[in-house]
């Protein structure tokens, strides 16, 4: 029998193949800029309008192809364009473990 986890939101499972961000990590939105606090490793990361726009959607539901496909409508960008820049923000959002490794919560 499958069990929930009571701090998990409800809604359909996560992707296998789709980032997560790290629930562990405080977001916020100053003077238009995106800034995240890791408190486990005692960092700030400040980050630009393409980078902010790919962590808002590290849902665990969409995958790469898919956040690159919304930047492509959101920035007026073209598709090969979109798909480099995200997956360099993922490579460079899992070089910083700020992804979740299990689809969980929690640094790794």
């Amino acid at each position: 029998m499958l069990q929930m986890r009571a701090d998990r939101p409800p809604g359909p499972p996560p992707a296998l193949d789709a980032p997560r961000r790290r629930t562990d990590l405080q977001g916020r939105n100053l003077d238009g800029e995106t800034v995240l606090l890791d408190r486990d490793n005692g960092v700030i990361h400040q980050l630009n309008a393409t980078a902010a726009f790919v962590w808002d959607h590290c849902d665990g539901h969409r995958s790469a192809d898919e956040i690159a496909d919304l930047l492509t409508a959101a920035f007026d960008v073209e598709a090969p364009t979109a798909r480099r820049d995200v997956g360099a923000a993922l490579e460079a959002f899992r070089a910083l473990s700020l992804l979740s490794a299990d689809g969980e919560t929690g640094a790794r």
